[in-house]
């Protein structure tokens, strides 16, 4: 579950492909991502801002902050598991763009009377 905004590399990563991952992207906002997410019963929701949302199966409770980080330390401290700099060396090279909004000074945003 992903909102419209992120990436599109869901789809393609050949790990979730492989591990026959479907992909949902929905609206954007925590609240929308949240509810889409319990209403798939889908593992997580993620948001292109970073914030993600995962659902414990055994009461459908929504976890967000440090819950979700807990399965994430259990993975990375488990015995036999790669450093996370190994991890992140491993990571494919991407570029983003900043947002592309043009620069406007306050006062042009002001009605002429005030300048």
């Amino acid at each position: 579950m992903v909102d419209v905004k992120s990436t599109g590399l869901y789809l393609t990563d050949p790990v979730l492909k492989e591990r026959g991952v479907k992909t949902d992207y929905w609206k954007t906002g925590h609240s929308y991502i949240k509810r889409r997410t319990a209403e798939l019963k889908a593992l997580a929701g993620f948001e292109k801002s970073g914030h993600f949302f995962s659902i414990r199966r055994s009461a459908m409770a929504m976890m967000t902050a440090s819950s979700p980080a807990s399965p994430c330390w259990k993975c990375w401290t488990a015995p036999g598991a790669k450093k996370l700099s190994a991890l992140y060396d491993g990571l494919p090279k991407t570029w983003g763009s900043p947002t592309m909004s043009p620069f406007c000074r306050t006062t042009r945003n002001m009605p002429w009377w005030t300048r």
